[in-house]
């Protein structure tokens, strides 16, 4: 149904709009080939009945799509997602003419996450099927030996539904400059592990500065957190 382009950037933004004449709406994800500057619909969510904004997303290797909304979104048959459940997407079909079938990964609050300062804004997936998100205020989660792990959110939390536990997976204090903003967007390279984050407005990370229509790259070497920037939506 697709197939992952090198370097290519892929985003669902927070206003509709047009972009290498491609039109989207907040709910859509669209695609960026540095290769050939040249724009495309990804996932029209209106095909599918999805009205609401996508706030987070990850496209897996097997052309599945996790899900995340920015308010309560229904889905007939299925159930009313909030904004701290995920979706997983089974497409039939992708680009334009979008179809597929919606069910539950997981249930926010069954897993700790209830609040309003827990709506999930970032996702990611690690190797074994592990779900990493990070959250628009800060969360606190209950780990399998009955403690507690906080997050804020520049932070990036890890579940693992193999045995239902939490680990802090990414400190975004750690980073120069990361700590008060809010990473509302994130990818990690299953090959290098770097971090790829995007933040919810202006940042200066030790001289690095950009918005929220940027994406930077987090390379640990020797000890220290690299930033640079890979993508200039402004561009």
């Amino acid at each position: 149904l697709w197939r992952p382009l090198p370097g290519a950037v892929y985003l669902s933004t927070a206003t509709a709009g047009t972009v290498g004449g491609v039109a989207f709406a907040p709910a859509d994800i669209i695609r960026y080939d540095p290769a050939t500057a040249a724009w495309s619909m990804v996932f029209d969510a209106s095909d599918v009945g999805v009205t609401k904004n996508v706030a987070a997303f990850e496209m897996l290797d097997d052309n599945r799509i996790w899900l995340a909304f920015a308010a309560n979104q229904a889905i007939p048959g299925v159930g009313t997602f909030t904004p701290q459940d995920i979706a997983v997407v089974t497409p039939t079909a992708l680009g334009p003419n979008t179809a597929g079938t919606f069910a539950w990964l997981f249930d926010g609050s069954a897993h700790s996450l209830s609040t309003t300062a827990e709506k999930i804004d970032a996702l990611a997936r690690l190797g074994n099927g592990e779900i990493v998100l990070s959250t628009t205020g800060t969360a606190d989660v209950v780990r399998r030996d009955g403690g507690h792990e906080k997050a804020q959110d520049e932070d990036a939390l890890t579940y693992y539904p193999a045995n239902g536990d939490w680990s802090l997976v990414f400190d975004g204090s750690e980073v120069l400059g990361l700590k008060g903003e809010d990473v509302n967007g994130l990818w990690i390279d299953p090959d290098r592990g770097d971090v790829y984050v995007n933040t919810f407005d202006a940042f200066n990370l030790g001289g690095l500065r950009g918005d929220g229509k940027d994406i930077v790259r987090l390379r640990t070497d020797g000890g220290r957190i690299h930033p640079s920037l890979v993508f200039d939506g402004s561009a």
